[in-house]
């Protein structure tokens, strides 16, 4: 089983979350990220000491890219219903990931 990972997890392992850590370090060979998870996790405000080093940690996860067909799913549901975080949903479904929020 692979985990799509969300940007919150990430986050919470930066800040020392024990839980985060330990689920990082059980599943570190089946870990994927969307590229949004990798846009929104590298535009916090790190010094550049750090930056590099969370440069580094995320290697350990595979980029997910999105296709067109899942974006143009993506705005026909966002227009229908408005849904948050629908393109990580709908990566989801193209990779047949599980979601770990």
């Amino acid at each position: 089983m692979e985990f799509l990972v969300d940007t919150n997890i990430i986050i919470y392992h930066l800040s020392g979350e024990q839980i985060a850590t330990e689920f990082i370090s059980k599943n570190s060979n089946k870990l994927n990220i969307s590229f949004i998870t990798y846009i929104e996790v590298l535009s916090y405000n790190f010094s550049k000491e750090k930056e590099l080093s969370v440069r580094e940690f995320l290697k350990i996860f595979n980029l997910v890219e999105i296709n067109k067909d899942i974006v143009e799913k993506a705005i026909k549901i966002r227009k229908e219903k408005k849904l948050n975080y629908l393109i990580v949903l709908l990566l989801q479904l193209q990779n047949q990931k599980i979601l770990f929020l």
